[in-house]
């Protein structure tokens, strides 16, 4: 497990623990489920913007690195341009609990190769924070991004078994 670099005043961002899995037996041309678990070993609750992360419930974006045998590939997912977030948006973390959200990196990336593929962080999380500093929802220009160095992720796709 990593812990979450601070990158603003240490007292009011949150330091967690991130882990990333995906099912052990995967073949090219399949759905590749991520798994994100973010746990929360701090005395308050910590809020995090969902953007960008599984915890969002659908790729609008990627602030990670994927390849497959050494070789970056493309974000082919929708972007999004948004405005301020509303209260919804975040994340509620509280003091020692864990979240986990699952989303399909073949939805976003092309995966229908076999090989070896890996996902490097940092992953960004737009906005965090801990309460009682502040609550959401936060205006842009007093976000506080956070890095989140999850483990590198590495799996293997197979080829696909023939019907």
């Amino acid at each position: 497990m990593a812990f979450g670099v601070l990158t603003g005043p240490a007292a009011a961002q949150p330091l967690l623990r991130c882990t990333l899995s995906v099912p052990d037996a995967l073949a090219a041309g399949q759905p590749v489920p991520l798994t994100m678990t973010l746990h929360n070993p701090g005395t308050q609750t910590a809020f995090l913007l969902r953007w960008g992360t599984p915890f969002e419930g659908r790729w609008l974006g990627a602030s990670f690195r994927l390849d497959r045998d050494g070789t970056l590939l493309p974000y082919q997912g929708p972007q999004a341009k948004r405005g301020d977030p509303d209260a919804a948006q975040y994340l509620a973390l509280p003091a020692g609990a864990q979240a986990s959200a699952t989303l399909d990196l073949a939805l976003v990336f092309d995966l229908n190769m076999p090989g070896h593929y890996r996902l490097r962080s940092p992953w960004q999380v737009h906005d965090a924070f801990m309460a009682p500093h502040a609550q959401p929802p936060r205006a842009r220009a007093q976000f506080a991004p956070l890095d989140l160095p999850c483990p590198t992720l590495r799996w293997h796709l197979s080829v696909p078994p023939r019907p």
